[in-house]
């Protein structure tokens, strides 16, 4: 018996073995589950965009269950362009797309109804997404699209306020923006009205033709201690340019937007990384959950904009002695910015 014992023992051990032996050679030979496809939509020459794509991209190569296709749109201007990358976007064979910007999300929702194409997409970097007619509410967005709804600065206050506080000594202020449908010429008017209240003077500058914003700036600073832009405004894909200009003229740059961040001394933007983080797991809830975005809410950006100094710029930008200690206490003692109090950041240009 001892010895049948032993035999059994035997076999089941070699068909144990056998049994890891096959199963090995199946993994090694069966073929690797297909990566979901995510068409990115963006324009490179948004230095936003370019941010955001960035961050999108860092987040997608953590999980190797995705793979990327770039949809790039060289300039959002032109509509003819932007219509064609969005067609081949929403023809192609990615399962989801992650769309960044209002201009090309609405030419993907009226070619998704047009061509009845139920491709699913993702905005990001768009406010007010009902009043702007991309989705039919905030809970429930209908159709084939949700997203990551960008809550305006403007809603807690005016960033005309942190220049106001940055440059106590400022006493004119140029603040272009683009005339355009839902854009920015209410919150112009806005931050007029609170500088006034405090003794500053506001000129608006309204720019009909985007191509035309250098020139009209570069007309209407003399006479000017700062210069500004705001928030998701079409001008602030010039920033740079801004900013190089208020170095010229020994004047303070403040900008609205990523876009400009690198050439002003002051600046109050959001940074990419939350956006990419919860546009992700909007694509994820899509397509590994098999969720339809018609059900999925939009989502609120809350990650934190910073406030930033820029200490080499201050110098060049007639901030050169400036007090940072005290700007900072005096922030901190307002209650209405207490979303910048421990937002901060001092930077250099290196």
């Amino acid at each position: 018996m001892h010895i049948i014992h032993k035999y059994l023992l035997i076999i089941a051990l070699v068909g144990s073995l056998l049994s890891f032996v096959v199963y090995k050679i199946n993994c090694l030979f069966r073929s690797p589950s297909p990566q979901i496809r995510i068409g990115l939509v963006y324009t490179p020459a948004s230095i936003y965009h370019e941010q955001v794509h960035g961050a999108l991209l860092a987040c997608i190569k953590k999980d190797s269950r995705f793979s990327v296709q770039d949809f790039a749109i060289a300039t959002i201007t032109d509509p003819i362009l932007v219509s064609s990358v969005c067609e081949l976007a929403l023809e192609s064979e990615a399962d989801v797309l992650i769309c960044t910007g209002f201009n090309s999300t609405q030419t993907l929702a009226n070619l998704s109804q047009k061509r009845n194409n139920k491709k699913s997409v993702v905005f990001l970097g768009i406010s007010e997404p009902v009043e702007r007619g991309i989705v039919e509410s905030l809970e429930r967005p209908g159709k084939n699209i949700t997203g990551v709804q960008s809550i305006p600065v403007n809603a807690t206050f005016n960033p005309i306020e942190l220049l106001l506080y940055a440059k106590p000594s400022v006493k004119r202020i140029l603040l272009p923006y683009l005339v355009a449908a839902g854009g920015n010429e209410q919150k112009a008017h806005d931050a007029q009205k609170i500088a006034a209240a405090k003794g500053v003077t506001v000129t608006l500058l309204p720019i009909n033709n985007v191509s035309e914003t250098l020139l009209h700036v570069t007309s209407g600073l003399p006479g000017h201690d700062a210069l500004m832009y705001i928030e998701a405004d079409g001008v602030g894909h010039h920033g740079i340019s801004f900013g190089k200009l208020a170095t010229q003229h020994n004047i303070t740059m403040f900008a609205g937007s990523i876009d400009g961040i690198s050439e002003a001394a002051l600046g109050y933007t959001s940074t990419p990384n939350c956006l990419a983080i919860t546009a992700f797991e909007l694509a994820k809830e899509i397509t590994l959950n098999k969720i339809s975005p018609s059900i999925i809410p939009i989502a609120d950006s809350t990650g934190h904009r910073e406030l930033i100094i820029n200490t080499d710029l201050c110098a060049q930008q007639d901030l050169k002695d400036i007090n940072i200690v005290a700007i900072s206490a005096a922030i901190k003692n307002d209650p209405q910015l207490a979303v910048v109090h421990d937002h901060i950041t001092i930077q250099n240009s290196h």
